[in-house]
């Protein structure tokens, strides 16, 4: 399957109507990146496009990437992969345990090769010199590397092309955060006029804000630097991963009042947070919000219990 540059696919909006939004005059829709078509769907369409584009530049048949055992970056590399005929190699934080977990079953049958990396090697997977070496001592063969989460420059890139997609009457453009790269695509893209809020899906992600300005650097974007663009970590709900029973209850009555299942890690987390400062009246009123529904529904393959619990 041939990609080039050209491609970007259409977007649906979905309006979310609720009284806690509409007695402030408040507009509040979800740009439907999960309903975004094989390969990968989400943000990581866009996150990987350009990304796909510059591996064939510089004349590889392979990505080489890295994640967690659920990782949606994973899922999405090593579909992407196979659609456009690239081998795809997954470099797995921690050991490997049998049997594999969905995500890691789903790479596997995509043709991705998996290899498991200690947590304390992962860390360093942003060292050049110690990747080369390790990658090397694991007889992995030479490839495209693409970081955790795709947060590039070339993801910053695509992203932006996203922001295009967002009508031009938009106040605010809501998305989580794990790594950065789509709030960077969002700023990079976005109106003059707008603004862009990050719900940082970890505990403590105000590293975000300076990961921001290093993605906008990279892809010599500085100029949205200037742009109003924030990240809070207020409802991160504990940390990475963790979904209390306030957040799954929420999750659970959305998907019964506006008929959209959200993801636990990322945009479950974003949407609560705009429900939260809805009713505390800290949103500004009269605004019309885009909020990024990502995808990752397949999040949901690692927490059977939850999801059980929400009847999927």
């Amino acid at each position: 399957m041939h990609l080039d540059q050209s491609f970007i696919p259409s977007i649906e909006f979905t309006s979310i109507i609720d009284p806690v939004f509409e007695k402030q005059g408040i507009s509040l829709s979800l740009a439907r990146l999960d309903l975004l078509p094989y390969p990968a769907g989400g943000n990581k369409t866009f996150k990987l496009k350009y990304n796909v584009l510059e591996a064939k530049a510089q004349g590889f048949n392979t990505l080489i990437t890295f994640g967690g055992a659920f990782s949606n970056h994973l899922y999405a590399t090593a579909e992407s992969a196979k659609h456009y005929g690239y081998k795809s190699i997954g470099i797995v934080r921690g050991e490997q345990t049998l049997p594999l977990n969905e995500t890691l079953t789903h790479c596997q049958d995509q043709g991705m090769v998996l290899h498991y990396i200690s947590r304390e090697d992962y860390r360093k997977k942003n060292d050049p010199d110690f990747m080369r070496t390790w990658l090397k001592a694991q007889d992995i063969p030479s490839g495209y590397l693409i970081p955790e989460g795709g947060s590039n420059a070339f993801a910053v890139k695509g992203v932006a092309e996203l922001a295009t997609k967002i009508p031009a009457d938009t106040d605010i453009i809501a998305t989580a955060s794990g790594t950065g790269g789509t709030l960077s695509g969002i700023v990079s893209g976005m109106l003059e006029t707008q603004e862009a809020w990050g719900f940082s899906a970890l505990k403590g992600g105000e590293f975000l804000v300076d990961e921001v300005k290093q993605l906008l650097i990279a892809s010599a974007n500085e100029k949205s630097l200037s742009k109003r663009w924030k990240i809070t970590s207020d409802y991160a709900c504990g940390g990475y991963a963790k979904c209390p029973t306030a957040l799954l209850d929420f999750i659970k009555t959305f998907r019964q009042q506006q008929g959209i299942l959200l993801d636990p890690i990322y945009t479950g987390k974003m949407v609560f947070g705009l429900y939260d400062l809805a009713q505390k009246g800290l949103l500004p009123a009269g605004k019309k919000i885009v909020a990024l529904h990502t995808g990752g529904i397949q999040a949901w393959n690692g927490m059977p219990e939850k999801n059980m619990y929400i009847s999927i």
